[in-house]
């Protein structure tokens, strides 16, 4: 499943320690890798380059649920 925009959101920011957290508002299925760059965007499809990126991956084993728990 592709994860589309409002699928996920931050909730917090912490830029002393390049912390944050997020919430999802939808399944994500095990294996999912998404993409965190700090690259500024220049349009709304569209980024600059030359900034650094992280791979989060959600694993083989579990699917990640939306919801409160």
């Amino acid at each position: 499943m592709a994860l589309t925009q409002g699928d996920i959101a931050f909730i917090s920011f912490n830029a002393d320690e390049d912390g944050w957290s997020l919430v999802t508002f939808v399944d994500i299925d095990p294996n999912t890798t998404i993409y965190f760059t700090n690259n500024e965007a220049t349009s709304l499809t569209a980024f600059n380059t030359g900034e650094s990126y992280f791979p989060f991956t959600s694993g083989i084993y579990f699917r990640i649920k939306h919801g409160n728990y």
